[in-house]
């Protein structure tokens, strides 16, 4: 929720204070997805306290410090390796939590490592996807401002948004419902508007 309000925030006003608004709440949720895959897939524990310090350190760096300043772009580099090592990590756990669920659902159950790799494939989709219309946005902005034919404006940044949120709500799909409630009797993927749930 808090990154829908910070991303709100910022692209109403376009304003650097609204941009952190909308990027340390990201930089949060990238830190509890890696630290709920490390805890499952390599039982490692107490890494609350570690990631918490973390984003604790980098969000107090960036807001306290001036924004053109060495130390600010110093805050912003780590927070930048910081969010790209957590992507990493996501996406190893995903892939990870597909193949272990392949190997310890019973064949009565064959649909949930099944029904697992379709969502992770899809996640991965979405996720390239997203990642080339940020590029896309972020290099071509003004040429696609101005596209031949009165072609109208694709709003890359936004299908930037909308996907890299379908691609990390999937990675969570499969980590903390499929495989957590993997042994549940009850467990069944539905779909909602489009969008799968898991039930059970």
């Amino acid at each position: 929720m808090s990154i829908a309000v910070g991303s709100i925030c910022f692209h109403a006003s376009l304003r650097y204070s609204m941009q952190l608004l909308d990027e340390l709440p990201m930089l949060w949720y990238v830190l509890v997805c890696t630290v709920s895959f490390l805890r499952r897939l390599r039982g490692w524990r107490s890494l609350e306290l570690p990631a918490a310090a973390v984003a604790l350190t980098l969000t107090t760096g960036i807001l306290l410090t001036e924004q053109h300043s060495t130390v600010h772009e110093v805050f912003r580099g780590l927070m930048s390796c910081t969010f790209s090592v957590c992507l990493v990590v996501i996406g190893w756990g995903s892939t990870a939590t597909v193949e272990r669920l392949k190997l310890e659902v019973d064949d009565k159950r064959r649909w949930v490592p099944v029904m697992a790799e379709r969502l992770h494939t899809a996640g991965f989709l979405c996720f390239v996807l997203s990642v080339m219309c940020w590029l896309a946005d972020n290099y071509y902005c003004p040429l696609l401002r101005n596209l031949p034919g009165g072609l109208p404006y694709p709003h890359l940044h936004t299908w930037w948004h909308l996907l890299v949120a379908l691609a990390l709500y999937l990675s969570i799909l499969i980590c903390l419902q499929l495989y957590d409630r993997r042994d549940s009797e009850e467990l069944a993927v539905q779909f909602r508007f489009g969008m799968p749930i898991v039930i059970g």
